[in-house]
């Protein structure tokens, strides 16, 4: 797990309805890349300077962020070469909103989010976000799970629904069960009645 940390500077003026407005805007910081390669190799803690929110935008401090072999995938692009622009690491992760644009209706400041769609560049203290592309999620759940939301809760959804019609008192087997899919299999056909076999990799 990536906690990402780094200078949050704001000062806020007035607040009603969970809003503030922000004089300046914010250090941050990210791991950026300009072209696809060996991620070691390519990755560079960038100093950052995010604006403040428009109308439609939240502004997201980071709170932890996995490293996914998905994210290495799509900083090699298994090919070597220039990337069009400057890119941020990191699919998936969970934030807390510090400030909000004042057309933005279905979150508040303290909310928890989640991104909505894989490239949202989640190694980094702080995004800039159209409202759209995060979801709001529960902040009473421990931030190391609410980071891998997105990818292995819903992997093993899929994974117990799209195949087979299972059953409650159904068997499924299952390899590489000591993985976080794996474990997320367990609990989802748990909750079903489906029994689980599991086999671990040492």
């Amino acid at each position: 797990m990536l906690k990402v940390v780094g200078t949050f500077v704001r000062r806020s003026q007035g607040c009603a309805l969970g809003r503030s407005v922000r004089l300046f805007s914010t250090p941050a910081r990210a791991a950026t890349y300009s072209q696809h390669g060996q991620p070691e190799k390519v990755l560079t803690l960038t100093d950052q300077q995010v604006d403040d929110p428009s109308s439609s935008q939240v502004l997201v401090k980071m709170l932890a962020a996995p490293i996914n072999p998905s994210d290495f995938n799509m900083i090699e692009e298994y090919t070597i070469g220039p990337s069009d622009d400057l890119k941020i690491g990191g699919n998936e992760g969970v934030g807390q909103v510090v400030s909000v644009g004042d057309g933005v209706q279905g979150l508040v400041e303290g909310d928890w989010v989640i991104p909505v769609l894989p490239g949202f560049g989640t190694w980094r203290s702080h995004a800039l976000a159209e409202e759209k592309d995060v979801q709001k999620i529960r902040n009473d759940i421990p931030v190391e799970l609410a980071a891998t939301l997105a990818v292995n809760p819903p992997s093993a959804l899929r994974m117990l629904s799209d195949f087979e019609q299972l059953e409650q008192g159904d068997v499924v087997i299952q390899n590489c069960a000591n993985s976080a899919v794996g474990q997320a299999v367990i609990q989802l056909a748990n909750q079903r009645g489906i029994k689980t076999i599991n086999v671990n990799q040492g």
